[in-house]
């Protein structure tokens, strides 16, 4: 009597989950743009970061090289009309730019999930009137009420803060409202 040897393959029943961070890097690979933005991203960061412990010259210093003079060994990005490294105040901008943006996103979030978490936990009259209160903050151009706010509070890195968070708070209201809702 032939016996015939059959293999017996194991297999789990189901397939193994990816993690959360391979799969965001898995589409992230996928998405061009969004790669190369994370690149951006990543570098502007460094940048700012290797600015808090150096800086060729003081991004306030007047006349380190000539007014529009182009690249050289000492002044890798220039000049300006009055002489200021071009370098220098490019690496104190990029931490300005992170401050302003993740100050803004920080108080966003501070000031619109509160709002949308009530909004759509009590619902009722409260629902409406966050609704009407966010309808008539569309209505009103953005550019016009930070132009406001920064007329009435005075030019400064936190008041630039405040006045994008009142015109985009609304958006995280909404969206964690919904997600309340829903």
């Amino acid at each position: 009597m032939a016996t015939s040897a059959v293999a017996v393959v194991n297999r789990p029943a189901t397939l193994q989950q990816a993690s959360l961070w391979s799969d965001a890097w898995r589409r992230l690979r996928r998405n061009r743009m969004a790669l190369i933005s994370a690149v951006y991203l990543v570098l502007l960061v460094v940048v700012a970061l290797v600015a808090l412990v150096h800086t060729p010259y003081s991004y306030r210093e007047v006349g380190v090289a000539r007014p529009y003079s182009g690249p050289s060994s000492l002044n890798w990005f220039g000049a300006d009309i009055l002489g200021r490294d071009v370098l220098s105040r490019l690496m104190v901008g990029a931490q300005i730019s992170l401050i302003v943006g993740v100050g803004t996103q920080v108080l966003v979030l501070a000031v619109g999930v509160p709002i949308g978490l009530i909004a759509g936990y009590y619902k009722g009259w409260i629902d409406t009137v966050v609704s009407f209160v966010i309808n008539v903050f569309y209505g009103v151009p953005d550019l016009l009420v930070a132009m406001i706010l920064l007329l009435l509070l005075g030019p400064s890195l936190n008041n630039i803060i405040i006045a994008i968070v009142a015109t985009r708070w609304m958006d995280m209201t909404r969206m964690v409202r919904g997600q309340t809702l829903a």
